[in-house]
């Protein structure tokens, strides 16, 4: 059985890959800390290292540094955002280092690490993991269009709903989900100081998130796309404008 060492801090991602993982390969489950990472290496080599680089900063170019010293022939697979890669830019012109931004299913970080161990069409050993559906946190304070909406999703995603902000991070705490749609005009905390509050935790700063909004007033529009959501989506919300939006956050 090939053995993979997952290097990242404690969260529901790692979690969710170490148990995923698990079922078909040795995996060992390390921290972001780089003097474990280290000790792990040299006590055991790896068949491949897989990084998740959420909550990663400059101190932790200490473990990129080892394993270009000490593991060249180790592949390295990387999964996490753009802004996060740009930090060990320089890590990446090695072809022995592969980079998958975020956000990704799972599916894709096994296809990779398929092909790095030269598993499946090469060997004959087609490796068949069970796949997670896709997680939708669906943020808006009326219970109708929640209902609607969870209806629309919840043939092919998990979806939670949540109908105000302090629901939303609770339920952020608990379970991290893929992407976030999220109402811009609600009463008490708005959709703006909703995601404002859910990027200033590391662990959440990633997360794509959606606006779904009713105003169609051109300084408004201007308003919302200056917060950066991956997305914003009209009400009223046409299915096959979901399905868009979707497709494009996952990468189908």
């Amino acid at each position: 059985m090939k053995k993979i060492l997952l290097v990242g801090e404690f969260n529901t991602t790692t979690e969710n890959m170490n148990r995923i993982l698990g079922n078909h390969f040795q995996v060992q489950l390390g921290s972001e800390d780089p003097k474990m990472v280290t000790g792990l290496l040299k006590m055991e080599v790896p068949d491949l290292i897989l990084i998740s680089t959420t909550g990663m900063e400059e101190p932790h170019r200490e473990i990129f540094e080892y394993i270009q010293r000490h593991c060249l022939r180790i592949p390295v697979v990387c999964v996490g955002t753009g802004a996060e890669f740009e930090i060990f830019e320089d890590f990446f012109c090695r072809e022995q280092i592969h980079k998958i931004q975020r956000p990704v299913q799972m599916k894709t970080i096994i296809e990779k690490i398929n092909k790095c161990l030269g598993i499946g069409a090469k060997t004959g050993e087609d490796v068949q993991l069970k796949m997670e559906r896709g997680k939708v946190l669906l943020v808006d304070d009326s219970k109708i269009q929640l209902r609607m909406l969870k209806g629309m999703l919840q043939k092919q995603y998990d979806v939670e709903v949540a109908e105000s902000c302090e629901d939303a991070m609770k339920i952020l705490h608990r379970n991290v989900p893929d992407v976030i749609f999220l109402d811009y005009d609600m009463p008490g905390a708005d959709g703006k100081e909703t995601l404002g509050r859910i990027r200033a935790e590391k662990e959440f700063s990633h997360i794509p998130i959606v606006f779904l909004t009713g105003v169609t007033e051109r300084k408004k529009i201007q308003e919302v796309l200056g917060m950066n959501p991956a997305a914003y989506i009209l009400k009223p919300i046409e299915p096959k404008r979901m399905e868009e939006v979707l497709r494009d956050i996952f990468g189908q």
